[in-house]
Protein backbone atom coordinates (compact mmCIF):
# COMPACT_ATOMS: atom_id res chain seq x y z
CA UNK A 1 0.00 0.00 0.00
CA UNK A 2 1.36 3.40 -0.96
CA UNK A 3 0.42 6.86 -2.18
CA UNK A 4 1.72 8.56 -5.31
CA UNK A 5 2.10 12.12 -6.54
CA UNK A 6 4.10 14.27 -8.93
CA UNK A 7 4.88 17.94 -9.47
CA UNK A 8 7.07 20.23 -11.54
CA UNK A 9 10.12 21.91 -9.98
CA UNK A 10 8.09 25.12 -9.73
CA UNK A 11 5.18 23.22 -8.21
CA UNK A 12 7.47 21.74 -5.59
CA UNK A 13 8.51 25.19 -4.44
CA UNK A 14 4.96 26.56 -4.41
CA UNK A 15 3.08 23.70 -2.78
CA UNK A 16 4.73 20.31 -3.25
CA UNK A 17 7.09 20.56 -0.32
CA UNK A 18 4.25 21.35 2.06
CA UNK A 19 2.31 18.42 0.66
CA UNK A 20 5.20 16.08 1.45
CA UNK A 21 5.90 17.58 4.87
CA UNK A 22 2.31 17.14 5.99
CA UNK A 23 2.02 13.75 4.33
CA UNK A 24 4.94 12.15 6.18
CA UNK A 25 3.62 13.56 9.43
CA UNK A 26 0.10 12.18 9.13
CA UNK A 27 -0.06 9.23 6.70
CA UNK A 28 0.73 5.65 7.76
CA UNK A 29 2.04 4.62 4.34
CA UNK A 30 4.91 5.65 2.04
CA UNK A 31 4.50 7.99 -0.90
CA UNK A 32 6.08 7.50 -4.32
CA UNK A 33 7.09 10.85 -5.82
CA UNK A 34 7.79 11.08 -9.54
CA UNK A 35 10.05 14.04 -10.23
CA UNK A 36 11.60 16.06 -13.05
CA UNK A 37 14.21 17.46 -10.66
CA UNK A 38 14.74 15.55 -7.43
CA UNK A 39 13.51 17.57 -4.42
CA UNK A 40 15.77 18.28 -1.46
CA UNK A 41 13.28 17.01 1.12
CA UNK A 42 14.22 13.54 2.33
CA UNK A 43 12.22 11.21 4.55
CA UNK A 44 11.98 7.46 5.07
CA UNK A 45 8.37 7.50 3.83
CA UNK A 46 9.31 9.11 0.51
CA UNK A 47 10.33 7.06 -2.53
CA UNK A 48 11.68 9.24 -5.36
CA UNK A 49 11.52 8.07 -8.97
CA UNK A 50 12.42 10.00 -12.15
CA UNK A 51 9.34 10.65 -14.27
CA UNK A 52 11.41 10.57 -17.45
CA UNK A 53 11.76 6.83 -16.87
CA UNK A 54 8.09 6.19 -17.73
CA UNK A 55 8.18 5.01 -21.35
CA UNK A 56 4.45 5.42 -22.06
CA UNK A 57 4.65 9.03 -20.94
CA UNK A 58 7.50 9.66 -23.38
CA UNK A 59 5.49 8.09 -26.19
CA UNK A 60 2.39 10.15 -25.44
CA UNK A 61 4.33 13.41 -25.27
CA UNK A 62 5.55 12.67 -28.79
CA UNK A 63 1.97 11.92 -29.86
CA UNK A 64 0.77 15.18 -28.31
CA UNK A 65 3.25 17.16 -30.39
CA UNK A 66 1.26 16.15 -33.47
CA UNK A 67 -1.99 17.60 -32.09
CA UNK A 68 -2.28 21.41 -32.35
CA UNK A 69 -3.30 23.02 -29.08
CA UNK A 70 -2.59 20.00 -26.89
CA UNK A 71 -0.87 22.37 -24.44
CA UNK A 72 -4.21 24.03 -23.65
CA UNK A 73 -4.29 26.47 -26.55
CA UNK A 74 -6.70 24.49 -28.76
CA UNK A 75 -9.21 27.35 -28.63
CA UNK A 76 -6.65 30.09 -29.20
CA UNK A 77 -6.21 31.29 -25.63
CA UNK A 78 -5.14 28.96 -22.82
CA UNK A 79 -7.86 26.74 -21.33
CA UNK A 80 -6.80 24.06 -18.86
CA UNK A 81 -9.58 21.78 -20.09
CA UNK A 82 -7.49 21.20 -23.23
CA UNK A 83 -4.06 20.92 -21.64
CA UNK A 84 -3.49 17.25 -22.38
CA UNK A 85 0.25 17.62 -21.83
CA UNK A 86 0.14 19.10 -18.33
CA UNK A 87 -2.44 16.69 -16.99
CA UNK A 88 -1.16 13.48 -18.56
CA UNK A 89 1.78 13.16 -16.17
CA UNK A 90 -0.30 12.14 -13.17
CA UNK A 91 -2.06 9.39 -15.12
CA UNK A 92 1.16 7.73 -16.18
CA UNK A 93 2.46 7.94 -12.61
CA UNK A 94 -0.73 6.27 -11.36
CA UNK A 95 -0.37 3.49 -13.90
CA UNK A 96 3.35 2.98 -13.26
CA UNK A 97 3.27 2.83 -9.45
CA UNK A 98 3.24 -0.80 -8.35
CA UNK A 99 1.50 -1.97 -5.19
CA UNK A 100 -1.75 -3.72 -4.35
CA UNK A 101 -3.43 -0.52 -3.14
CA UNK A 102 -2.35 2.83 -4.59
CA UNK A 103 -3.71 6.25 -3.60
CA UNK A 104 -3.22 9.29 -5.79
CA UNK A 105 -2.81 12.59 -3.91
CA UNK A 106 -2.56 15.87 -5.86
CA UNK A 107 0.57 17.78 -4.86
CA UNK A 108 -1.44 20.84 -3.81
CA UNK A 109 -2.99 18.83 -0.99
CA UNK A 110 -2.19 19.36 2.68
CA UNK A 111 -2.85 16.80 5.39
CA UNK A 112 -3.89 18.13 8.80
CA UNK A 113 -4.84 14.99 10.75
CA UNK A 114 -3.58 11.42 11.07
CA UNK A 115 -5.07 9.24 8.32
CA UNK A 116 -6.17 5.78 9.58
CA UNK A 117 -4.74 2.89 7.60
CA UNK A 118 -7.91 0.89 8.16
CA UNK A 119 -9.97 3.64 6.56
CA UNK A 120 -7.74 3.68 3.47
CA UNK A 121 -8.09 -0.08 3.10
CA UNK A 122 -11.85 0.18 3.49
CA UNK A 123 -12.17 2.66 0.63
CA UNK A 124 -11.02 -0.01 -1.81
CA UNK A 125 -12.48 -3.14 -0.26
CA UNK A 126 -14.26 -5.05 -3.03
CA UNK A 127 -13.73 -2.13 -5.45
CA UNK A 128 -11.27 -1.68 -8.34
CA UNK A 129 -11.02 2.05 -7.62
CA UNK A 130 -12.47 4.84 -5.48
CA UNK A 131 -13.16 8.38 -6.62
CA UNK A 132 -15.07 11.61 -5.98
CA UNK A 133 -17.81 11.83 -8.57
CA UNK A 134 -19.49 15.09 -9.58
CA UNK A 135 -22.27 16.23 -11.89
CA UNK A 136 -19.73 17.13 -14.57
CA UNK A 137 -16.50 15.12 -14.39
CA UNK A 138 -14.67 13.32 -11.59
CA UNK A 139 -12.64 15.28 -9.05
CA UNK A 140 -9.25 13.60 -9.38
CA UNK A 141 -7.38 15.31 -6.55
CA UNK A 142 -7.69 12.07 -4.61
CA UNK A 143 -8.14 8.62 -6.14
CA UNK A 144 -7.58 5.05 -5.05
CA UNK A 145 -6.71 2.00 -7.17
CA UNK A 146 -7.07 -1.62 -6.10
CA UNK A 147 -4.59 -3.30 -8.38
CA UNK A 148 -5.41 -6.78 -7.07
CA UNK A 149 -9.05 -6.47 -8.19
CA UNK A 150 -9.94 -8.64 -11.18
CA UNK A 151 -11.64 -5.58 -12.70
CA UNK A 152 -8.58 -3.36 -12.44
CA UNK A 153 -6.77 -4.82 -15.46
CA UNK A 154 -9.56 -3.79 -17.83
CA UNK A 155 -9.72 -0.35 -16.19
CA UNK A 156 -5.94 -0.02 -16.63
CA UNK A 157 -6.22 -1.06 -20.27
CA UNK A 158 -8.84 1.62 -20.91
CA UNK A 159 -6.99 4.29 -18.91
CA UNK A 160 -3.81 3.72 -20.90
CA UNK A 161 -5.62 3.39 -24.22
CA UNK A 162 -7.31 6.78 -23.91
CA UNK A 163 -3.86 8.34 -24.26
CA UNK A 164 -1.92 5.92 -26.41
CA UNK A 165 -4.71 5.72 -29.02
CA UNK A 166 -5.39 9.50 -28.95
CA UNK A 167 -8.94 9.01 -27.65
CA UNK A 168 -8.32 11.86 -25.20
CA UNK A 169 -8.48 14.33 -28.09
CA UNK A 170 -12.01 13.18 -28.96
CA UNK A 171 -13.41 13.76 -25.48
CA UNK A 172 -15.19 16.90 -24.24
CA UNK A 173 -12.04 17.85 -22.34
CA UNK A 174 -8.45 16.69 -22.74
CA UNK A 175 -7.36 16.45 -19.11
CA UNK A 176 -7.10 13.50 -16.77
CA UNK A 177 -10.61 13.82 -15.29
CA UNK A 178 -12.14 13.02 -18.67
CA UNK A 179 -9.59 10.24 -19.20
CA UNK A 180 -10.51 8.69 -15.85
CA UNK A 181 -14.24 8.90 -16.59
CA UNK A 182 -13.73 7.25 -19.98
CA UNK A 183 -11.70 4.43 -18.42
CA UNK A 184 -14.32 3.64 -15.79
CA UNK A 185 -17.24 3.24 -18.21
CA UNK A 186 -18.88 -0.10 -17.39
CA UNK A 187 -16.68 -0.65 -14.31
CA UNK A 188 -18.28 0.26 -11.00
CA UNK A 189 -16.08 1.84 -8.36
CA UNK A 190 -16.59 3.33 -4.91
CA UNK A 191 -17.97 6.87 -5.26
CA UNK A 192 -16.88 8.79 -2.14
CA UNK A 193 -18.83 11.98 -2.86
CA UNK A 194 -21.67 12.92 -0.51
CA UNK A 195 -25.10 12.89 -2.11
CA UNK A 196 -26.20 16.20 -3.55
CA UNK A 197 -22.76 17.78 -3.87
CA UNK A 198 -23.20 18.40 -7.61
CA UNK A 199 -20.22 20.20 -9.11
CA UNK A 200 -18.77 21.74 -5.95
CA UNK A 201 -15.43 21.08 -4.23
CA UNK A 202 -16.54 17.60 -3.25
CA UNK A 203 -13.45 16.55 -1.28
CA UNK A 204 -13.86 19.54 1.03
CA UNK A 205 -17.49 18.58 1.56
CA UNK A 206 -16.79 14.91 2.31
CA UNK A 207 -15.48 12.80 5.18
CA UNK A 208 -11.97 13.24 3.76
CA UNK A 209 -12.07 16.91 4.79
CA UNK A 210 -11.35 15.65 8.29
CA UNK A 211 -7.89 14.63 7.08
CA UNK A 212 -6.89 16.50 3.91
CA UNK A 213 -7.52 19.76 2.10
CA UNK A 214 -7.06 19.96 -1.66
CA UNK A 215 -5.96 23.54 -2.29
CA UNK A 216 -6.80 23.68 -5.95
CA UNK A 217 -6.81 26.97 -7.82
CA UNK A 218 -6.87 30.15 -5.75
CA UNK A 219 -7.22 28.16 -2.55
CA UNK A 220 -3.44 27.92 -2.53
CA UNK A 221 -3.27 31.64 -1.74
CA UNK A 222 -5.82 31.29 1.07
CA UNK A 223 -4.05 28.29 2.53
CA UNK A 224 -7.35 26.44 2.97
CA UNK A 225 -10.61 25.63 1.20
CA UNK A 226 -13.37 27.91 2.53
CA UNK A 227 -15.95 25.26 1.56
CA UNK A 228 -14.45 22.69 3.92
CA UNK A 229 -16.88 21.21 6.41
CA UNK A 230 -13.94 20.91 8.82
CA UNK A 231 -12.44 24.22 9.98
CA UNK A 232 -8.94 22.91 10.57
CA UNK A 233 -7.06 26.18 10.00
Amino acid sequence: MRAVTTFSPEGYEKYGRKCLETFVKHWPIPIEVWYEEKPDFEHEKIIYRPIDGIEDRKKFLEIAKTVPGSDGTAQGTYNFHYDAIKFCHKVFCQLETEDDLVYWVDADTVTHKDVPKEMLEGLLKDHPYCFFGRGTFTETGFLGFNKKSHLYEFFKYQYRRVYMEKIIFRLLGWHDCFAFDFARIGIQGNNLSPLGTGTEHVIAMSFMAEYIDHLKGNRKKRGHSPESIVKWW
